[in-house]
């Protein structure tokens, strides 16, 4: 037996060989940001025979689904989140999973990248330089990157304008450019749940009643 409750998922899903990627506040532990995180949220490849050997894990679990929508493999494909997972997923997946419109996760991207940046940079690849200059949210890291890696610079300003503002002395600038990316993301984030969200209520709506 594991007394961990979080051992005991992860147990019960490797156990099962479901195909799974550990994501949320566990995995950015993980990353180095740290964040208390009671659960954990696991993406699952939505496959017949994947969803076969996951319910088998729920059920070994003695899981049970608590809200909608039921776990059904046709409301997976439609976007709605179930997440579970066994292997961590990459970092750069984990900060898109993270661009939400919640206040609490901008600055989790933004630990999460920090982490990465110092524990690389004296070492860094041209793949961890490219993916620092297009996700950094930090303004002294993004100037600092930019000064180190000039031509990856050139290279990623035509997919990030606002490294334009990577400079010594126009800190202010790439701070209020960054900020009106993450307003962008919010957006973004809050259009593709809106129709999501609808769904969501509908099922509620429909669902049975429980006898008073």
């Amino acid at each position: 037996m594991i007394p961990n409750p979080i051992r005991r998922v992860l147990s019960s899903i490797e156990e099962k060989r479901v195909r799974a990627l550990l994501m949320g506040g566990q995995a950015c532990v993980l990353y180095g940001a740290a964040e208390f995180s009671r659960d954990t949220d696991l993406a699952i490849l939505a496959s017949p025979a994947n969803l076969r050997r996951l319910q088998a894990a729920l059920d070994d679990l003695q899981a049970r689904v608590i809200a909608v929508p039921p776990f059904e493999a046709r409301y997976l494909r439609r976007g709605h989140a179930v997440h579970f997972r066994c292997e961590v997923m990459a970092l750069p997946d984990l900060v898109q999973a993270k661009k939400t419109q919640h206040d609490k996760d901008w600055p989790m991207v933004r630990r999460l990248l920090e982490a990465h940046f110092f524990e690389n940079r004296d070492h860094a690849t041209a793949a961890q330089v490219r993916f620092w200059l297009r996700e950094l949210r930090t303004p002294e890291l993004l100037v600092e990157t930019a000064r180190r890696w000039p031509r990856a610079l050139v290279a990623q300003a035509r997919h990030r304008p606002l490294l334009r503002h990577a400079r010594p002395g126009r800190e202010a600038e790439l701070a209020a450019s960054l900020s009106a990316e993450e307003a962008t993301e919010r957006r973004a984030d809050a259009r593709y749940w809106a129709p999501l969200r609808a769904e969501l209520e509908r099922l509620r709506r429909a669902r049975p009643r429980p006898p008073i």
